[in-house]
């Protein structure tokens, strides 16, 4: 059985980012479609989690994501993802 030596602590990457109109692209600096998106939560102009968007987000392209259904205009976006250009140790 393979030995398990550790994560890579530069392969997580998080970013606190301006919602938008569902199904709009929201620029999220150093995202790419080959990495793994981890978490992404709502939150309000105060700060109150609203939701875990996790389940209807998906990587739109480089630098970019994008929420099927809510709005989160107004708000804010907690996006956590594993970057998979750094090599695991």
């Amino acid at each position: 059985m393979p030995t398990f030596t550790g994560f890579n602590t530069d392969m997580f990457r998080a970013e606190v980012i301006a919602g938008g109109a569902a199904e709009t692209d929201l620029e999220v600096d150093g995202i790419t479609p080959d990495d793994i998106l981890l978490m992404v939560l709502h939150q309000d102009a105060e700060g109150l989690l609203l939701a875990d968007l996790t389940a209807e987000t998906g990587i739109s392209g480089d630098g970019t994501i994008q929420t099927a259904t809510t709005d989160t205009s107004n708000d804010t976006l907690v996006v956590v993802w594993l970057d998979v250009s750094q090599a695991e140790v």
